[in-house]
């Protein structure tokens, strides 16, 4: 197993301060109902909002002590024949000290809108450390993002409080599919342990589920 230890910023954005005026629990409306981006106060209280430009929206966050917008646009159309095709990132837990939002990264077709793939933004809960964005998002658990790989049979995991990496070599390798994490049927923190479940193709040519415990070493 090879362990990198690096910090990361696979996206390096940068961040102002918005008007309180922006800062506000509301619903915002797109061209039709579809598209409405609802607010959120997190248990820990950091409000997240959405800024409605024109037929996009951007992310704004924040509590007494500050408040950033992050410098991304996203779209959320509705199609009749097709259905919705939101691309707005929405609230999946937080930690400590980081927000972690995921949306829509691949959609099944160009003629059908259910995610395939999924991206994660890691929004820091201050005023000056940048977002971070992690593709082929799989899970998160504590302070850890388990993520995939488009170049290699490779998971990673990651440690959002001190940015360590770990790389994880999957054994036998999962199963061809069309997207990089479509083989990884379930993955499970416990303890100082990553359980993960995914398929391969045996030597029948049939699909089957391998289980993995890999120790965490980050």
């Amino acid at each position: 197993m090879k362990i990198t230890i690096l910090l990361v910023f696979i996206l390096f954005l940068s961040c102002g301060r918005i008007p309180n005026r922006d800062f506000k629990t509301s619903l915002r409306n797109s061209d039709t109902v579809h598209c409405i981006q609802r607010d959120t106060v997190t248990l820990l209280g950091t409000k997240i909002g959405y800024l409605q430009i024109e037929d996009s929206f951007s992310i704004t966050w924040g509590d007494d002590s500050y408040q950033r917008v992050y410098d991304s646009l996203y779209s959320c159309e509705y199609d009749k024949n097709t259905g919705v095709w939101d691309f707005v990132p929405k609230f999946n837990s937080e930690t400590k000290n980081n927000i972690v939002l995921t949306n829509t990264m691949w959609t099944s077709s160009g003629a059908n809108p259910a995610p395939l793939e999924f991206l994660a933004i890691i929004l820091p809960k201050n005023k000056k450390d940048s977002p971070l964005e992690i593709e082929f998002f799989i899970a998160k658990e504590n302070d850890y993002v388990v993520y995939g790989d488009a170049e290699n049979p490779q998971i990673h995991l990651i440690n959002l409080e001190t940015k360590q990496i770990q790389d994880i070599t999957l054994k036998p390798e999962p199963a061809l599919s069309r997207s990089p994490t479509l083989a990884i049927v379930d993955t499970k923190l416990q303890k100082r342990s990553l359980y993960i479940k995914y398929q391969i193709v045996d030597k029948n040519g049939d699909l089957k589920n391998v289980r993995k415990k890999i120790k965490i070493e980050i």
